[in-house]
Protein backbone atom coordinates (compact mmCIF):
# COMPACT_ATOMS: atom_id res chain seq x y z
CA UNK A 1 0.00 0.00 0.00
CA UNK A 2 1.72 3.38 -1.07
CA UNK A 3 1.37 6.56 1.62
CA UNK A 4 -1.68 8.30 0.11
CA UNK A 5 -3.28 4.81 0.25
CA UNK A 6 -1.85 4.00 3.78
CA UNK A 7 -3.37 7.51 4.77
CA UNK A 8 -7.07 6.72 3.36
CA UNK A 9 -7.34 3.62 5.17
CA UNK A 10 -5.85 5.50 8.24
CA UNK A 11 -9.24 7.67 8.07
CA UNK A 12 -11.59 4.72 7.03
CA UNK A 13 -10.44 2.89 10.57
CA UNK A 14 -10.39 5.93 12.62
CA UNK A 15 -14.20 7.06 11.15
CA UNK A 16 -15.10 3.32 11.77
CA UNK A 17 -13.84 3.50 15.28
CA UNK A 18 -15.71 6.53 16.04
CA UNK A 19 -19.04 5.23 14.42
CA UNK A 20 -18.57 2.55 16.37
CA UNK A 21 -18.47 4.20 19.56
CA UNK A 22 -21.77 6.37 18.52
CA UNK A 23 -23.74 4.57 15.93
CA UNK A 24 -26.43 6.67 16.32
CA UNK A 25 -24.74 9.65 15.39
CA UNK A 26 -25.46 10.53 11.67
CA UNK A 27 -22.44 12.79 10.95
CA UNK A 28 -20.13 9.95 12.42
CA UNK A 29 -22.08 7.67 10.04
CA UNK A 30 -21.26 10.28 7.26
CA UNK A 31 -17.49 10.73 8.03
CA UNK A 32 -17.31 6.73 7.15
CA UNK A 33 -19.53 6.53 4.39
CA UNK A 34 -16.95 9.49 3.08
CA UNK A 35 -13.99 7.77 3.90
CA UNK A 36 -14.20 4.52 2.53
CA UNK A 37 -15.35 6.16 -1.00
CA UNK A 38 -12.49 8.03 -0.86
CA UNK A 39 -10.61 5.01 -0.16
CA UNK A 40 -12.74 2.94 -2.74
CA UNK A 41 -11.34 5.34 -5.28
CA UNK A 42 -7.82 5.29 -4.62
CA UNK A 43 -7.54 1.85 -4.75
CA UNK A 44 -9.92 0.78 -7.96
CA UNK A 45 -7.24 1.02 -10.21
CA UNK A 46 -5.69 -1.75 -8.07
CA UNK A 47 -8.84 -3.90 -7.99
CA UNK A 48 -8.90 -4.41 -11.70
CA UNK A 49 -8.72 -8.11 -12.12
CA UNK A 50 -8.70 -8.84 -8.28
CA UNK A 51 -10.24 -12.19 -9.26
CA UNK A 52 -6.90 -13.41 -10.43
CA UNK A 53 -4.86 -15.89 -8.42
CA UNK A 54 -2.54 -14.99 -6.43
CA UNK A 55 -3.92 -10.84 -6.22
CA UNK A 56 -4.61 -9.98 -2.50
CA UNK A 57 -7.59 -7.46 -1.48
CA UNK A 58 -5.75 -3.95 -0.77
CA UNK A 59 -7.83 -4.00 2.89
CA UNK A 60 -5.50 -7.03 3.63
CA UNK A 61 -3.62 -4.09 5.43
CA UNK A 62 -5.92 -2.32 7.41
CA UNK A 63 -5.53 -4.99 9.87
CA UNK A 64 -2.07 -3.67 11.04
CA UNK A 65 -3.57 -0.32 11.94
CA UNK A 66 -4.63 -0.68 15.82
CA UNK A 67 -7.94 0.89 15.37
CA UNK A 68 -9.44 -1.39 18.74
CA UNK A 69 -12.89 -2.34 17.28
CA UNK A 70 -11.99 -2.04 13.70
CA UNK A 71 -8.93 -3.77 13.23
CA UNK A 72 -10.48 -6.83 14.55
CA UNK A 73 -13.50 -6.20 12.49
CA UNK A 74 -11.33 -5.65 9.26
CA UNK A 75 -9.41 -8.60 9.98
CA UNK A 76 -12.52 -10.78 10.63
CA UNK A 77 -13.46 -9.70 7.00
CA UNK A 78 -10.73 -10.67 5.24
CA UNK A 79 -10.55 -14.24 4.05
CA UNK A 80 -7.76 -15.71 1.96
CA UNK A 81 -9.28 -15.81 -1.77
CA UNK A 82 -8.90 -12.19 -3.15
CA UNK A 83 -12.47 -10.32 -3.42
CA UNK A 84 -14.02 -7.29 -4.72
CA UNK A 85 -13.79 -3.97 -2.38
CA UNK A 86 -17.28 -3.54 -2.13
CA UNK A 87 -17.75 -7.24 -0.80
CA UNK A 88 -15.10 -6.84 1.72
CA UNK A 89 -16.48 -3.47 2.72
CA UNK A 90 -19.58 -5.18 3.25
CA UNK A 91 -18.71 -7.33 5.85
CA UNK A 92 -16.70 -4.89 7.08
CA UNK A 93 -19.75 -3.28 8.32
CA UNK A 94 -21.77 -6.20 9.41
CA UNK A 95 -19.16 -6.83 11.78
CA UNK A 96 -19.08 -3.98 13.16
CA UNK A 97 -23.41 -3.47 13.52
CA UNK A 98 -22.85 -7.06 15.09
CA UNK A 99 -20.22 -5.47 17.72
CA UNK A 100 -22.44 -2.40 18.21
CA UNK A 101 -25.79 -4.60 18.82
CA UNK A 102 -24.15 -6.96 21.18
CA UNK A 103 -22.47 -4.76 23.22
CA UNK A 104 -23.31 -4.72 26.62
CA UNK A 105 -25.49 -2.43 28.74
CA UNK A 106 -24.62 -2.06 32.59
CA UNK A 107 -26.40 -4.38 34.77
CA UNK A 108 -28.92 -3.00 37.27
CA UNK A 109 -27.35 -5.22 39.56
CA UNK A 110 -24.83 -4.94 42.12
CA UNK A 111 -22.10 -2.12 41.80
CA UNK A 112 -23.68 -0.53 38.90
CA UNK A 113 -27.18 -0.75 40.01
CA UNK A 114 -26.45 0.90 43.02
CA UNK A 115 -24.96 3.49 41.15
CA UNK A 116 -27.60 3.85 38.33
CA UNK A 117 -29.76 4.16 41.15
CA UNK A 118 -28.51 7.32 42.15
CA UNK A 119 -31.02 10.30 41.14
CA UNK A 120 -30.03 12.42 37.81
CA UNK A 121 -29.62 15.82 37.14
CA UNK A 122 -29.69 17.71 33.97
CA UNK A 123 -26.40 19.34 33.19
CA UNK A 124 -27.98 22.53 32.10
CA UNK A 125 -30.04 23.25 35.14
CA UNK A 126 -26.92 21.94 37.59
CA UNK A 127 -25.34 24.63 39.91
CA UNK A 128 -21.64 24.30 40.52
CA UNK A 129 -22.64 24.47 44.42
CA UNK A 130 -24.78 21.35 43.78
CA UNK A 131 -21.58 19.19 43.26
CA UNK A 132 -20.01 18.15 46.38
CA UNK A 133 -15.91 18.12 46.87
CA UNK A 134 -15.77 14.86 48.08
CA UNK A 135 -14.13 12.28 45.95
CA UNK A 136 -16.35 9.74 44.24
CA UNK A 137 -17.80 8.31 40.94
CA UNK A 138 -20.16 9.94 38.43
CA UNK A 139 -21.94 9.20 35.36
CA UNK A 140 -22.39 11.20 32.60
CA UNK A 141 -25.74 9.52 30.98
CA UNK A 142 -27.34 10.75 27.67
CA UNK A 143 -31.11 9.90 26.99
CA UNK A 144 -31.25 6.27 28.45
CA UNK A 145 -27.41 5.37 27.84
CA UNK A 146 -24.49 5.74 29.87
CA UNK A 147 -21.68 7.18 28.10
CA UNK A 148 -18.63 8.14 30.24
CA UNK A 149 -17.75 7.09 34.20
CA UNK A 150 -15.30 8.63 35.45
CA UNK A 151 -13.24 9.32 39.24
CA UNK A 152 -11.78 11.94 41.19
CA UNK A 153 -10.33 13.17 44.35
CA UNK A 154 -12.85 16.17 43.97
CA UNK A 155 -15.90 15.86 42.12
CA UNK A 156 -16.45 19.52 41.71
CA UNK A 157 -13.39 20.45 40.96
CA UNK A 158 -13.34 17.32 38.22
CA UNK A 159 -17.04 17.93 36.73
CA UNK A 160 -16.79 21.94 36.87
CA UNK A 161 -13.15 22.57 36.02
CA UNK A 162 -12.32 20.09 33.71
CA UNK A 163 -15.68 18.14 31.63
CA UNK A 164 -17.67 21.54 31.65
CA UNK A 165 -14.61 24.37 30.76
CA UNK A 166 -14.55 26.30 27.52
CA UNK A 167 -11.12 26.36 26.67
CA UNK A 168 -9.65 25.83 23.40
CA UNK A 169 -7.21 22.96 25.06
CA UNK A 170 -8.84 19.31 25.63
CA UNK A 171 -6.09 18.07 27.31
CA UNK A 172 -7.02 18.02 31.19
CA UNK A 173 -10.47 16.31 29.83
CA UNK A 174 -10.47 12.96 28.24
CA UNK A 175 -14.00 13.21 27.93
CA UNK A 176 -14.40 16.41 26.53
CA UNK A 177 -10.92 15.00 24.11
CA UNK A 178 -13.71 12.13 22.82
CA UNK A 179 -16.87 13.90 22.70
CA UNK A 180 -14.43 16.39 20.17
CA UNK A 181 -13.74 13.21 18.61
CA UNK A 182 -17.10 12.21 18.05
CA UNK A 183 -18.27 15.80 16.96
CA UNK A 184 -15.37 16.74 15.05
CA UNK A 185 -13.34 13.94 13.98
CA UNK A 186 -10.21 14.95 15.98
CA UNK A 187 -9.01 12.23 17.58
CA UNK A 188 -7.61 12.43 21.26
CA UNK A 189 -4.29 11.20 20.11
CA UNK A 190 -4.28 14.84 18.77
CA UNK A 191 -5.73 16.91 21.40
CA UNK A 192 -4.28 14.89 24.46
CA UNK A 193 -1.28 17.13 24.72
CA UNK A 194 -1.51 20.72 26.12
CA UNK A 195 1.44 21.82 23.28
CA UNK A 196 -0.54 19.98 20.67
CA UNK A 197 -3.73 20.96 18.66
CA UNK A 198 -6.18 23.08 20.31
CA UNK A 199 -9.51 22.96 19.01
CA UNK A 200 -11.58 26.53 18.20
CA UNK A 201 -13.56 28.71 20.40
CA UNK A 202 -16.85 27.48 18.00
CA UNK A 203 -15.43 24.14 19.01
CA UNK A 204 -14.96 24.26 22.31
CA UNK A 205 -18.82 25.82 22.72
CA UNK A 206 -20.20 22.93 20.50
CA UNK A 207 -18.84 20.84 23.11
CA UNK A 208 -19.76 22.30 26.16
CA UNK A 209 -23.16 22.33 24.48
CA UNK A 210 -23.04 18.57 23.35
CA UNK A 211 -22.53 18.07 27.66
CA UNK A 212 -24.70 20.06 28.97
CA UNK A 213 -27.41 18.37 26.97
CA UNK A 214 -27.02 15.08 29.36
CA UNK A 215 -28.06 14.12 32.83
CA UNK A 216 -24.92 13.66 36.02
CA UNK A 217 -25.19 11.49 38.67
CA UNK A 218 -22.57 10.83 41.15
CA UNK A 219 -21.69 8.53 44.57
CA UNK A 220 -19.34 9.95 46.63
CA UNK A 221 -16.33 7.55 48.33
CA UNK A 222 -14.79 8.04 51.95
CA UNK A 223 -11.32 8.58 49.44
CA UNK A 224 -9.99 8.95 46.51
CA UNK A 225 -8.41 5.80 46.05
CA UNK A 226 -11.72 3.96 47.00
CA UNK A 227 -13.22 6.00 44.22
CA UNK A 228 -10.77 4.83 41.85
CA UNK A 229 -11.06 1.26 42.91
CA UNK A 230 -14.87 1.30 41.86
CA UNK A 231 -14.68 3.17 38.70
CA UNK A 232 -12.31 0.17 37.27
CA UNK A 233 -13.91 -2.38 38.53
CA UNK A 234 -17.29 -0.98 36.95
CA UNK A 235 -15.40 -0.34 33.40
CA UNK A 236 -13.80 -3.95 33.69
CA UNK A 237 -17.43 -4.71 34.06
CA UNK A 238 -19.01 -1.98 31.36
CA UNK A 239 -17.09 0.16 29.39
CA UNK A 240 -19.15 3.30 28.18
CA UNK A 241 -18.50 4.40 24.07
CA UNK A 242 -16.91 7.56 25.57
CA UNK A 243 -14.68 5.58 27.81
CA UNK A 244 -11.31 4.67 25.38
CA UNK A 245 -9.23 1.91 26.09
Amino acid sequence: MDAQGAQFARQVADAADAWLRDPRDTQVYARLVAAVEAWREHVRPALEGIEHAGRRDPVDDLAAYPAADTAAAVAAAISSPPRRLDRVMHDVVDQLRAQTVTRAAPLRTGEWGALLGVPTAPVHSLGRDQVPVDPGVYLWCRGDEVVYVGTAANLRTRIWGRHLGGGVSLANSSLRRNVCEVLFGIPPTATGNPARQKVTQEQAAAIRAWLRECDLSWQTLPTPRDASDLEQRLRDEFRPRLNRL
